[in-house]
Parts: C-alpha cells; structure tokens; sequence
C-alpha cells in the first residue's frame, strides 16, 4: 500500500463509528478527487487558555473546516457551546467555519433527510472547489506582483488571465455544449498572447519568468 493510500484510511478509520461523519467526510473526499487537497479527519486546534477542539474534517491549507452537527447540537446548550467554539477557532486561527445538520428539526433523535443532506453536502463540495481556485489565484498574483499593490501589470494580467483560462478549460470539457463559454475562452487566450508578446519585447526577463512561473511555453 503506498504512503497516500495508508494516510487516507487511517484518516477514515478515526471516523469509523460515526455513521454520519463517515458518510459525509467519504463523500466530500471523493468527489473532490483532489489529491493537491490536504485535509484531516479530527484536526486538533489550540486555542487560548491551553486548552484545544477537535475539528470534523479539516483542511489547512485552505483554512477551512467543516462540521457535522448530530442531535445533541439542537440543543441550546450545544448551540451556545458552538458559537464559543466558532470564536475561540477563529481568534487562534481566522479559518472559515462550515457546518451541517445531519438530524431532524422537529426531533433531533431523528436523521434528517438523505437527499438534503446529499444536495448540502454537494454545495460544499463547490464551495472547496472555489476556495481552492480563489486562493491559488492570490498565490500567483502575489509571485508575479512587483508590489504588494500591483495588480495592473502585464505579469500580473497573464497570471490572472492563465487562472481564467485553466477554470474555463476544465469547464469547458464538462460542458462541451457550453458555446459561450467556449468563445469567452477564445477570447482569454487572445487577450493573454497578445499581453505575451509585449511582454516579450518590452521585459525578456520578466517575461522568461512568467514563463516559468505559470508553466506556459512560448
């Protein structure tokens, strides 16, 4: 068994009898599919006062974790427990908080309903997608910026362009109906050439850089 094939069943077997947690953390896991995505399952936090929480599922690099409230959560205590515990997680570490509710409204003892919980589930599945993209997106303006407040340079513009393009490409090949998104691509890709070859005349060295930097040949 590899290295990752190991990691990822000692991460479910921290879960393994919690039904709910196992479902839902498996589901996020593989519809992701994403192994440049780390995460956790039971993620230990510090926080003031010595003390720490243990997190659901966690990713770090995307400072994000994600809760899954069963019954005992519907009560006030609980609901007022967690509102301390969103707060202290935040002071220690300014990670965004996620939750669902996996039991009934009207009864906590009782689950509540699988579709919902599925179509919940599935949106922040999207939502990771999105994070992902955002915060790679402000890792490679910050590696091609000249300043801390550059975003208008011909360096930049590619970067953000070249992040525009890879979404639209994986878009585009999951909804091959799409024209719109197909010319809009089109349209992308000019843009970014022609910012290309002025950079190429105007900065050689810069423009090698970017080269190397965003993966693209000339």
């Amino acid at each position: 068994m590899c290295i990752r094939d190991s990691y990822v069943t000692r991460n479910f077997q921290k879960i393994s009898g919690k039904r709910w947690e196992l479902y839902i953390i498996t589901r996020v896991i593989h519809l992701l599919n994403d192994p440049d995505i780390e995460y956790v399952c039971q993620q230990y936090i510090n926080v003031k006062g010595n003390r720490h929480y243990l997190t659901d599922l966690c990713f770090p690099t995307l400072k994000l974790y994600y809760e899954i409230d069963e019954g005992q959560h519907g009560t006030v205590r609980h609901i007022d427990a967690d509102k301390i515990r969103q707060r202290e997680i935040l002071e220690a570490t300014d990670w965004v908080e996620k939750r669902i509710r996996v039991f009934d409204k009207n009864n906590p003892k009782l689950g509540r309903d699988l579709g919902e919980v599925i179509n919940e589930v599935d949106d922040f599945i999207e939502y990771v997608k999105d994070r992902k993209k955002k915060i790679e997106k402000k890792e490679v303006i910050a590696s091609l910026q000249k300043h801390k407040t550059d975003v208008g340079s011909s360096e930049v513009q590619i970067g953000i362009l070249t992040e525009r393009v890879k979404y639209l490409s994986e878009h585009f090949a999951k909804n091959k109906k799409d024209k719109h998104s197909n010319t809009g691509l089109s349209r992308i890709i000019t843009r970014r050439k022609k910012l290309l070859e002025y950079l190429s005349k105007k900065e050689p060295s810069i423009y090698k850089k970017v080269l190397e930097q965003l993966g693209l040949r000339k």
